[in-house]
């Protein structure tokens, strides 16, 4: 029985040294492990004042933010939450690829072909790998890929800043996470006003919706509207007015006129005199 879980192109991982191993597996282990401790987690880290300390925030004293950030991994920076978890895992993964058997200086052996319109980049393989402490075959086979190369046209001009200050050895969430509660508490309110105080639409906006005026809707001219089938003044074509014209009460027969009332509106050939 075939099980859809399973990728149909499954690869085999190529092995690599235990040392490199390490360098992913235990940040992964420590971040998933800090979701069992006996901490709270901070969810709305907005609600703190900027003079209150966020212990699972940041961890450490105010004499130590001045310091260099530590590269070994502090469930206390991180806290017990997924999101701070999150960013572990990211950081983790940043750190192993810039580790020395993985893609350490890389830059190094690249070469620039073309910055316009997109830049282009060639890639040493060979020179890269010389450059290893200790070849693998991991190294070797991700060297021959095309992610590499991409990556070092990306590098150009990086757009990822978080990526950025990780590997500067920052691994603060408060610096590099994406989620408001972390950065919102150091946001200043602008407040702008997009009309008068003093103009029609800011007493527009004052007035109660609910609010019934004393006198009816008039038109134009002062005098009282009269109420109207809107669905009989307005036709979508022609066959839809003569349609209408047959279901109302008007008629073709030419009404009885007087004469001299005709004759007042200045047909005076139909006068007939005694």
């Amino acid at each position: 029985m075939l099980s859809c879980d399973l990728p149909s192109c499954l690869q085999t991982l190529i092995s690599m040294s235990a040392i490199t191993q390490q360098q992913l597996l235990t940040p992964e282990k420590k971040a998933l492990a800090s979701m069992s401790l006996n901490t709270q987690p901070i969810l709305n880290l907005e609600k703190f004042h900027e003079s209150q300390e966020i212990p699972l925030l940041l961890g450490r004293q105010q004499n130590d933010l001045q310091s260099t950030p530590s590269t070994e991994f502090n469930p206390l920076i991180y806290g017990n939450d997924v999101d701070s978890v999150d960013v572990a895992t990211r950081v983790a993964m940043v750190r192993f690829f810039n580790s020395p058997n993985v893609l350490h200086g890389f830059q190094m052996h690249t070469r620039t072909l073309r910055l316009f319109p997109r830049p282009v980049v060639a890639f040493q393989a060979n020179s890269f790998l010389a450059s290893r402490p200790k070849q693998t075959p991991f190294a070797e086979k991700l060297s021959k890929t095309q992610a590499v190369e991409y990556f070092g046209e990306w590098s150009l001009n990086p757009t990822n800043y978080a990526f950025q200050r990780i590997h500067n050895n920052m691994f603060d969430p408060a610096l590099i996470g994406d989620k408001p509660k972390w950065y919102a508490h150091q946001l200043q309110p602008i407040h702008y006003r997009v009309y008068d105080s003093n103009s029609q639409l800011a007493e527009a906006m004052n007035v109660p919706a609910d609010k019934e005026t004393d006198s009816d809707p008039t038109d134009d001219s002062g005098s009282d509207s009269v109420d109207y089938d809107d669905s009989s003044s307005s036709y979508s074509s022609l066959g839809d007015f003569v349609s209408e014209m047959m279901k109302c009460d008007i008629n073709g027969d030419t009404p009885n006129v007087d004469p001299l009332t005709h004759a007042a509106l200045g047909d005076a050939s139909e006068v007939e005199f005694d």
